[in-house]
């Protein structure tokens, strides 16, 4: 059987990056599972830590969730796919509302798809900034 994550995966092709940015004026960002599993980090405030904490970083990288993933995980109250055990709603809420109150304005494109982009953007602001 198919899972959620999976269906949410493949469920909309990724769109480029410049699609998404003529879309909508606000932020495009994409955010690799590494990204995102580091951002978890900030949740400790809300009281997600320990083994929950650890348990959600692990499944972000092992699944190679991405920012947009993550983001539509949220957005479908579907946290509960990821199988932990201790990530009951109340946390997930307040996962969701970090999530929102970090990235509010800010729309999110498949990593994988826009990697090249990113990295080159990443660079040339490196060099800028030298």
């Amino acid at each position: 059987s198919v899972s959620s994550i999976d269906r949410l995966l493949h469920a909309s092709p990724a769109v480029p990056f410049r699609a998404a940015a003529m879309a909508d004026s606000s932020e495009v960002r994409a955010m690799s599972p590494q990204e995102t599993s580091k951002w978890c980090v900030s949740l400790a405030l809300c009281g997600v830590r320990g083994r929950v904490l650890r348990e959600l970083q692990e499944q972000i990288v092992r699944r190679q969730i991405d920012g947009l993933l993550f983001d539509k995980l949220l957005r479908q109250n579907a946290m509960q796919e990821l199988g932990i055990e201790e990530l009951n709603p109340r946390l997930a809420l307040a996962i969701r509302r970090s999530w929102t109150t970090d990235f509010n304005g800010v729309s999110f494109v498949d990593y994988e798809a826009n990697r090249d982009h990113f990295q080159h953007q990443q660079q040339q602001q490196q060099q800028q900034q030298q």
